[in-house]
């Protein structure tokens, strides 16, 4: 079925960590070219191995505390009174643990790993 297995399958936190990762531009060649075998996977609909997300994963946090990683994620910001900002941008297949605020101008981010713009979601 693709990312959903049982609980202890984590497969979308490690998305989220991969998306994340490819998101910052300055994610070096090697680790994309590692990450690409595992993507067409997940596009494809099928499941990595638990190893593939292992080296995977490893690979990106390494590559991260190796150079100065731009913030991806920003604090969700607030309506002026205090009060968080309701809508958040999620994967645009709802198979990644990724969450981020919208940015506060400009044209929405593309995901990592689909391509496409992610879905705007109001939480309650």
């Amino acid at each position: 079925m693709g990312l959903v297995g049982g609980a202890g399958n984590y497969a979308s936190v490690r998305l989220g960590v991969v998306c994340e990762g490819l998101a910052n531009p300055g994610m070096p060649a090697w680790v994309r070219e590692l990450a690409e075998p595992v993507l067409a996977m997940v596009r494809a609909g099928t499941d990595p191995t638990v190893r593939d997300w292992q080296d995977l994963v490893t690979a990106v946090r390494d590559a991260e505390s190796r150079f100065q990683k731009d913030r991806i994620y920003q604090g969700l910001p607030t309506d002026g009174g205090g009060h968080a900002q309701l809508d958040v941008l999620v994967c645009p297949r709802g198979r990644c643990a990724r969450v981020e605020a919208p940015p506060a101008s400009g044209d929405d981010p593309v995901c990592s790993v689909f391509a496409e713009h992610p879905h705007r979601q109001r939480l309650s």
